[in-house]
């Protein structure tokens, strides 16, 4: 006897803040989350889909469920920080790099390609750079700046979009 199964279950609590927020509402692992406000969510890219409609500090009404019995529960949604406040992106630019970067978790996000040195490097379109010659970075101000003044061997160690590990050498001149 199958059940139909529907909702979302939680198993985790540490890589969604919206998930966070929902455990100190009082939600458990093993809770099987139904709607987001009145909109079903059956998976979990629906619920992910339906989270990036709102903002840091905006309420939400989680529907879920616990050993059979439906409760509700009214959130506030947080930041990747634990608070409320809405983050700014900032974006770094520079011609002669030709790329614009972005500071991400785990290093400086390489988009936006030009003609320039990223691209004659053979730095992909989406690459995230982190570490140069095995030094973590998470400065986009500092890569650019590196790139502007650095002569030598360079080791750039990253990954793609597709989370694929690319080292890259090459030498500046």
């Amino acid at each position: 006897n199958v059940k139909n199964f529907k909702g979302v279950l939680l198993q985790g609590f540490e890589k969604n803040l919206a998930v966070t927020a929902a455990r100190e509402a009082g939600l458990k692992t093993g809770d099987i989350i139904l709607k987001m406000n009145e909109v079903e969510v059956n998976t979990e890219s629906e619920f992910e889909e339906e989270l990036s409609y709102r903002s840091p500090g905006d309420k939400i009404t989680i529907t879920y469920t616990r050993n059979d019995e439906i409760k509700v529960v009214s959130v506030a949604l947080l930041n990747k920080y634990g608070d409320t406040n809405l983050i700014r992106r900032k974006f770094y630019s520079d011609a002669n790099v030709g790329a614009t970067m972005e500071e991400v978790d785990y290093g400086v996000k390489v988009f936006r390609l030009k003609d320039g040195l990223f691209r004659k490097l053979g730095i992909p379109e989406n690459y995230t750079i982190i570490s140069i010659n095995r030094q973590r970075v998470k400065d986009p101000q500092a890569v650019i700046e590196f790139f502007n003044s650095f002569k030598g061997r360079v080791l750039l160690y990253g990954i793609t979009s597709s989370k694929q590990e690319l080292p890259l050498q090459f030498l500046l001149r």
